[in-house]
C-alpha cells in the first residue's frame, strides 16, 4: 500500500488530533457503523485503487458528506487521468490530492490542509489538462507576474505551510505575533488570494519561490 507504517507513524505524530486507518478496498469503509462513519474527515486513497475511486466516489459523498476525498499518487500522470474523467464519473469532481513522491515536510503539510477539508491540487498537474468552464486552474506562480516577496515573507509563508501557528512562527524567527500577523497580511495582498489558507495553498504549488524573485 502506498502508506507504508513510517508514513502512518509521522503522520500520527504530527498531526495528533486525528487517527489513522489503513484498509485494502474501499468499499470496507461502508462497513463502519454511523458512530465511526461520522467522525471520518479525509479519505486517502492509492493511486492503483483509481478505477475503484472512480466508482466509489458518489457513494462516499453521501455516506460521508463531512469528508474529503483524495488521491495518494507517484504517478503524475494517473493523477491528471482522474481530473481529465471527473465528470464521467459521480463525486469525482472535487477530489484532492496528495503527493506521495515529495519533500516530507510539503507532504505533512498537504496532508494537513486534506484533514482541514482543503482540497488540494498541485498546480502541475494542470499541465497538458483541458480546461473547462467549470474547473479553476489552481493559482501558480505564472499567475502573479508582479508578486515579489522578501526573504522574511518568504520565512512567515514557509513555517505557514508547515502547519505552524502565529505563536510557534514568532517563536521560531524571533519575531512579535504582531509582526508575523502583519508580514502575513502583506503575503496574502502580494499574491492576491483571500486568506492563509490560500496563501498556503500557493506556496505549496510554488515551493521553490525564493526572496525578490518575481513569482
Amino acid at each position: 500500500m502506498v502508506f507504508s507504517d513510517t508514513a502512518i507513524n509521522l503522520a500520527i505524530e504530527q498531526i495528533p488530533c486525528i487517527t489513522f486507518r489503513r484498509m485494502p478496498k474501499i468499499s470496507d469503509l461502508l462497513a463502519l457503523d454511523d458512530v465511526e462513519a461520522a467522525d471520518v474527515r479525509l479519505v486517502a486513497v492509492d493511486e492503483c485503487l483509481l478505477p475503484e475511486l472512480q466508482s466509489w466516489a458518489g457513494t462516499l459523498r453521501r455516506t460521508f458528506p463531512q469528508c474529503l476525498l483524495a488521491l495518494a499518487y507517484r504517478n503524475p500522470d494517473i493523477a491528471r487521468r482522474l481530473i481529465e474523467e471527473a465528470s464521467r464519473f459521480s463525486g469525482c469532481d472535487a477530489i484532492g490530492f496528495l503527493p506521495m513522491r515529495t519533500e516530507m515536510d510539503r507532504w505533512l503539510s498537504v496532508l494537513r490542509l486534506l484533514v482541514w477539508g482543503e482540497r488540494y491540487v498541485p498546480a502541475d498537474l494542470m499541465n497538458g489538462v483541458s480546461e473547462s468552464p467549470s474547473r479553476t486552474r489552481p493559482a501558480s506562480a505564472d499567475t502573479f507576474h508582479d508578486v515579489r516577496l522578501t526573504a522574511r515573507q518568504c520565512d512567515v509563508l514557509r513555517a505557514a505551510a508547515a502547519g505552524k501557528q502565529n505563536k510557534i512562527i514568532a517563536e521560531d524567527l524571533g519575531l512579535s505575533q504582531h509582526t508575523v500577523k502583519l508580514h502575513m497580511h502583506h503575503i496574502i495582498t502580494k499574491l492576491g488570494v483571500s486568506n492563509r489558507t490560500e496563501a498556503t495553498l500557493w506556496y505549496l504549488s510554488n515551493p521553490n519561490v525564493t526572496p525578490g524573485r518575481k513569482s
